[in-house]
């Protein structure tokens, strides 16, 4: 399956998140941050990092 395959079938809509999560990161390119992933177990925290590589 590839990547528009995926997104297709993103009933959350995920890829806007992915998109402004990825120019926020590439705002930063020579500062370290720290980004953290923390919702209840079973809401998607596997599904948005296999989405987002």
């Amino acid at each position: 399956m590839n990547i528009q395959e995926i997104y297709n079938q993103d009933l959350f809509k995920r890829k806007v998140f992915i998109e402004t999560l990825m120019e926020y990161i590439q705002s930063y390119e020579n500062e370290c941050k720290v980004i953290s992933i923390h919702s209840p177990w079973g809401t998607g925290k596997t599904t948005f990092i296999e989405m987002w590589k």
